[in-house]
Order: structure tokens, then C-alpha cells, then sequence
């Protein structure tokens, strides 16, 4: 193979990233150090659970829980999406009663009196709905 009239900047043009202007072995390495800092952080981070276990929920009184169950309920049922047509109204009922659980296990009837509005709050409730949906179509199951 003759190599004869290449330049150098031609034979290694394929080993150095000359599309970025820096060497591959320096992309490597950077791209190398940003996965080793996103593993740290997702290995150190704490976890969210609707539902821990052995953990005492928060008080809610019982107007307040009784409230949320209702509302949540008239919600879904007013919506017509397809959860109203899968699940009898007790069993929405009972999936509002699920998501109202996980509210009382993430944060205290203090915080919430006020804010339930809070992108925080919404946040728990749009990301437990679903699973308080799925639990309540693997009891409905089971039975």
C-alpha cells in the first residue's frame, strides 16, 4: 500500500475528530467522565415511593381525605376517559383513595392545605395515578 503524497493531516484526519478539532482519545475521556458523574448522581440519589413501607402516613382529616376521594372521582367521571368505561365507580373511588395515600405519605396536611395547586403536589398526583391505576386493575383481577 503507498502511502506517498498524503499529507499528515489526511492519514490521521480518521483517528483525531477533525470534525470537533479535538483527539479521539479526549472525546473518549470527556464522554467517559459525564457518564461517571450521571451513574454517581442516579446511585446517590434517594428514592420516591408512593407507598413505603413501615412508613406512618401523615394525619389528613378524615373531611379533607373524604373530599379529595369525591373530587378525584367527579374528575376521572367527567373526563370520560377510558378508566371510566374499564372500572365501576367504587373502584375509581378506590384508586382517588390510593392517590390520596400517597399524598399523605409524601407530605404533611400542613403543606398541603394551601398549595394544593403546587406544581410539587400535581407533580405527586399525576405520577401516582397511574400506578394507583394499575394496582387497582391487578386487585380487580386477582378477585
Amino acid at each position: 500500500m503507498r502511502l506517498e503524497g498524503l499529507t499528515k493531516a489526511v492519514l490521521t484526519s480518521g483517528f483525531t475528530g477533525a470534525s470537533r478539532g479535538r483527539p479521539f482519545q479526549e472525546r473518549v475521556m470527556n464522554n467517559f467522565i459525564k457518564i461517571m458523574i450521571v451513574a454517581v448522581g442516579i446511585f446517590t440519589s434517594t428514592t420516591a415511593q408512593a407507598h413505603p413501607d413501615g412508613a406512618t402516613p401523615y394525619w389528613y382529616p378524615g373531611s379533607y381525605v373524604y373530599g379529595f376521594i369525591n373530587g378525584c372521582w367527579e374528575t376521572i367521571e367527567l373526563s370520560e376517559t377510558l378508566i371510566t368505561q374499564e372500572m365501576w365507580p367504587a373502584e375509581i373511588k378506590a384508586v382517588c383513595g390510593c392517590v390520596v395515600d400517597a399524598l399523605r405519605h409524601s407530605i404533611s396536611f400542613v403543606e398541603i392545605e394551601d398549595s394544593f395547586h403546587d406544581p410539587g403536589v400535581q407533580l405527586i398526583v399525576s405520577a401516582t395515578l397511574p400506578i394507583c391505576i394499575e394496582e387497582q386493575e391487578t386487585a380487580w383481577v386477582e378477585k
